[in-house]
């Protein structure tokens, strides 16, 4: 888990915490990245004690970050730097979830 996490803290190994989160200048990517940042360790503490309830809240706690994210991003921009941090960033974001669920069969609602 601690790898996972790490992965998911510092997306950008060579980038200071700083330049990372410039590396995402939007302020909904600031928040999702901080808010996955706060929880790590409560996350890891949850999943290593077996509490998958708690994990499955933390994740929870998530979803406002991530909706705001979707809202306010736009992922797939011409600037192909920053589409393709974007695109990490997700997939981190993505692999988080992964490892307590196989979402491959949600179907989005109708919007």
């Amino acid at each position: 888990m601690a790898l996972g996490i790490a992965g998911i803290l510092f997306i950008f190994p060579a980038l200071t915490y700083a330049e990372g989160t410039a590396a995402l200048p939007e302020a909904a990517e600031a928040r999702l990245r901080s808010a996955v940042a706060a929880a790590a360790a409560d996350l890891e503490r949850a999943e290593n004690g077996g509490q998958y309830e708690t994990v499955f809240d933390i994740l929870s706690s998530f979803g406002p970050a991530i909706d705001a994210f979707f809202n306010e991003v736009r992922v797939n921009v011409e600037d192909a730097g920053l589409r393709a941090r974007r695109h990490a960033f997700l997939r981190e974001i993505h692999g988080l979830f992964a490892r307590y669920g196989d979402f491959s069969a949600v179907a989005a609602g109708d919007a």
